[in-house]
C-alpha cells in the first residue's frame, strides 16, 4: 500500500513499522512483530522473511549500499532467531555468527548498522544466558563487548561511521538501565551537567560525539561539552518522550512524546534543532506543504543520514497503526539552488510581515515560490523590502535579480 513516488507522505500499509531509511529512500520496516521487509517508493514493501518461532527483536537495519538489509531470521539449522544480512539484488539471506545462547528461541538481535554497513551492533546471548553488547565488523566477525556490572546485561543500540564508537546501554547493580559508550572497546557510563546516570542511549551522530537516549520524562542529547533535554509543556509522569534517531552531522533530532503507560502510535512526533527546538512533526510537515492527510506522525522511528527522509509508525483516523515514509527532500535539498555570488541578504529569517533585502545596488525584481516550485509573488523591489504578510505559513525561495544576476534564498513565513 503506497503512493506515487512523487508524494512526500508515503503509507507504507496497516500495521507496517518503519525502522530505518537510508538517503536514497529504502526503509528497513517490520510487520506484526513477525515479518521483515524493505521498502522504496518505486517497488513498495517487498517481504525479506518471517520468523519461524516467537516474535522480533531488534530493527530491520539499512546503509548507504542500497543492496543489504539487516534483518532478524529464524535459522533452520539450530532453531533459534539470529542476526541475518539479505542482499536485494540476489535475494540471498546469510545468517550471521554469534555465541550460539537460546534464550527464549532468541541467540542475537540487530540494533544498529553504521552508514556505510561495515559495523553492524546488537545484543547476543551466551549458552550460560548472560546477554551482552556485541558487534561485527565488514568480514562479519563478531566481537564480544562484555558487561562492566558482573551478572548484568549490556545492549549495543548505535555505532558510528568507523565503528570506533558503540552507543546503547548497559544495566547497573540495581537493574537500572544506564546509558553507556564504549569509545575503542572502553565502556563509559553517560552523565548529566549534575553527575546524575542517564538512561538508554539509542544513537549516535557519524563522528561518535553527539549521542541521543531518554532521561526519565525527556529526550536528551549528550555531547562530551554538553548536554541538552527536550521539554515539552505537558511533560510529566504520565507523559513522557524519548529521542529516536539523528542525523549524520548531530544537528537534527527525532522523537516523541506520549501518555505513559499507553500504546506508542497514540502520542506525537517531534523533530528538533538548536535554532529552532522542539517542532511538532506533523505541524513541521504541514508548515512546508505537505499534505498530513489526517494521520498523526506519532512516532518517528529513523532520520537518513542527511535528515531529508523520516520513517516510522503513525495512528490513523481509526486509532490503528500506519507505517510511513516522509520525503523532506523537495524542502531540504537546495543543491539546485545557486548559491549567492554576491552580498545579497535576506531578514528577519523567519519572517512575519515585511522581508528586508540588503547589498542591492540598483532596481531589483524579486519571484517567490514555494516548496513546491509555484510561483505565489512577482514584484519590483521597493525601499529594499517585500511586503510577505499575505503568504501562508511555511517555507519559501525568494529569488532576487539585480542586473541579470539572479540570488536564491530560501526563507521561512510564520
Amino acid at each position: 500500500m503506497s503512493q506515487s513516488a512523487n508524494a512526500q507522505l508515503h503509507l507504507l500499509g496497516i500495521g507496517i513499522q518503519g525502522s530505518d531509511v537510508n538517503n536514497s529512500g529504502l526503509v528497513g520496516a517490520t510487520a506484526n512483530n513477525v515479518s521483515s521487509y524493505f521498502w522504496t517508493a518505486e517497488s513498495g514493501l517487498t517481504q525479506i522473511n518471517t520468523l519461524g518461532v516467537n516474535y522480533l527483536a531488534g530493527r530491520t537495519l539499512v546503509s548507504e549500499n542500497n543492496d543489504k538489509v539487516i534483518v532478524y531470521a529464524t535459522n533452520p539449522e539450530t532453531e533459534t532467531n539470529t542476526v541475518a544480512e539479505y542482499t536485494i539484488s540476489t535475494g540471498e539471506l546469510v545468517y550471521l555468527p554469534d555465541f550460539s545462547g537460546n534464550m527464549d528461541a532468541s541467540s542475537a538481535s540487530p540494533w544498529g548498522i553504521s552508514n556505510d554497513g561495515n559495523h553492524i551492533v546488537g545484543l547476543g546471548y551466551f549458552p550460560n544466558a548472560d546477554a551482552h553488547a556485541i558487534k561485527w565488523d565488514g568480514a562479519r566477525n563478531v566481537t564480544d563487548m562484555g558487561t562492566t556490572t558482573e551478572d548484568r546485561a549490556s545492549r549495543a543500540n548505535a555505532v558510528n561511521d568507523d565503528g570506533t564508537v558503540i552507543v546503547g546501554w548497559q544495566d547497573a547493580d540495581s537493574g537500572a538501565r544506564q546509558a553507556a559508550r564504549w569509545v575503542n572497546g572502553e565502556q563509559t557510563i553517560l552523565t548529566d551537567n549534575n553527575g546524575n546516570v542517564l538512561g538508554e542511549a539509542g544513537a549516535v551522530s557519524a563522528d561518535g560525539n553527539t549521542v541521543i537516549g531518554l532521561m526519565g520524562l525527556y529526550p536528551y542529547i549528550w555531547t562530551p561539552t554538553s548536554y541538552t533535554e527536550i521539554t515539552h509543556p505537558q511533560s510529566g509522569t504520565f507523559f513522557r518522550g524519548g529521542a529516536t534517531s539523528l542525523t549524520a552531522d548531530g544537528n537534527t533530532v527525532i522523537g516523541y512524546f506520549r501518555g505513559w503507560p499507553g500504546a506508542p502510535h497514540f502520542g506525537e512526533g517531534f523533530i528538533w534543532d538548536a535554532e529552532n527546538g522542539r517542532r511538532n512533526l506533523n505541524e513541521y510537515a504541514e508548515s512546508l506543504g505537505i499534505d498530513t492527510q489526517g494521520y498523526i506522525l506519532a512516532l518517528p522511528l529513523a532520520i537518513s543520514p542527511d535528515g531529508t527522509k523520516i520513517t516510522g509508525t503513525a495512528k490513523a483516523l481509526d486509532g490503528g497503526q500506519m507505517g510511513f515514509y516522509l520525503d523532506l527532500s523537495a524542502y531540504l535539498n537546495t543543491s539546485n539552488i545557486a548559491e549567492s555570488k554576491n552580498k545579497v541578504s535576506i531578514y528577519p529569517n523567519p519572517v512575519i510581515d515585511v522581508l528586508n533585502i540588503s547589498g542591492l545596488k540598483t532596481e531589483a525584481k524579486v519571484e517567490i515560490t514555494n516548496i513546491l516550485g509555484q510561483k505565489v509573488k512577482t514584484e519590483e523591489v521597493k525601499n529594499n523590502k517585500i511586503n510577505v504578510q499575505n503568504l501562508t505559513k511555511g517555507t519559501y525561495v525568494i529569488s532576487v535579480t539585480e542586473n541579470g544576476t539572479t540570488t536564491n534564498h530560501k526563507f521561512i513565513k510564520k
